[in-house]
């Protein structure tokens, strides 16, 4: 899903000049929505506080003059609708030493998704749903230039799929409740790491059983409609690496579950060929 980049807080002005690399190694953390967590449903015109921690677990400091430029997305897991909303924050101000912390909070209200292009979501919450938000940014020092962070394609920082690892986080909740199927409203609800993001032919993920159980993976288009299933069988306690062929199926957003006796694991993914 393309990125759409609205500047909601921009303090100051770049100062250029030759600049050496800070390294600094962020880490993005949401704190609220507690991932797992469930709340009551939003009426539409009322908010969620978006809460999430940054630390550097580099050894230089952010500086006041320095720039973190985050994304916050928000979508749905069921909703054939829930498309990510992304919405660009520019900040500076940050003072943040090595292996420190400093916490973020942004108020995001139910009805105010954007529509640009191909993005049209109009909601950040759906009622009855697993709901995901999605945090991810990047630095540069002040003159421009890129903090030497791990996470971070350096030569396309603003791209989708382009910050990895701790420079990209998601928290899974659940707003008011769910189908009435005994198994699934019984079934713990997690949130798994697809990639790549976007994929081309094949998505990847990783999931560690804690005991021995069933296990099975589905994937479903944006409409809802069932396009990929594999049963797995039983699996023994302990991480185990998915691989699923997908070149069959057309570019688009889809979603994938991996259902287990006792959880239900789930993440959207897009095709782009």
């Amino acid at each position: 899903m393309k990125k759409i980049f609205t500047t909601l807080a921009l303090i100051g002005t770049f100062i250029t000049g030759a600049v050496a690399q800070k390294n600094v190694n962020l880490k993005f953390s949401i704190v609220n929505p507690a991932n797992g967590a469930t709340y009551a449903n939003i009426p539409t015109g009322d908010s969620m506080n978006i809460k999430f921690k940054v630390e550097n677990l580099g050894t230089d400091a952010v500086a006041p003059t320095d720039t973190l430029t985050f994304w916050i997305a928000g979508y749905s897991f069921n909703t054939a609708s829930g498309q990510s909303v992304w919405r660009g924050i520019r900040q500076y101000g940050f003072n943040i030493a090595a292996n420190q912390s400093q916490e973020v909070s942004y108020w995001v209200t139910k009805g105010s998704g954007t529509v640009s292009g191909t993005d049209t979501t109009i909601n950040w919450f759906f009622d009855n749903d697993t709901n995901i938000v999605v945090v991810e940014g990047y630095g540069r020092a002040q003159g421009g230039v890129l903090f030497n962070d791990p996470g971070v394609d350096n030569s396309n920082p603003d791209g989708d799929g382009t910050l990895t690892g701790t420079n990209h986080a998601e928290s899974a909740y659940i707003l008011g409740t769910l189908p009435t199927s005994i198994k699934k409203t019984e079934l713990t609800k997690e949130l798994i790491s697809v990639y790549p993001n976007p994929a081309k032919n094949e998505i990847n993920f990783d999931y560690t059983f804690k005991g021995a159980t069933t296990a099975s993976v589905k994937v479903f288009d944006a409409i809802g409609r069932e396009v990929y299933t594999q049963a797995y069988g039983k699996q023994q306690a302990g991480k185990k690496s998915f691989k699923l062929d997908l070149s069959s199926l057309p570019n688009g957003m889809y979603s994938v579950e991996l259902i287990t006796d006792n959880a239900k694991a789930v993440n959207k993914f897009s095709i782009a060929k």
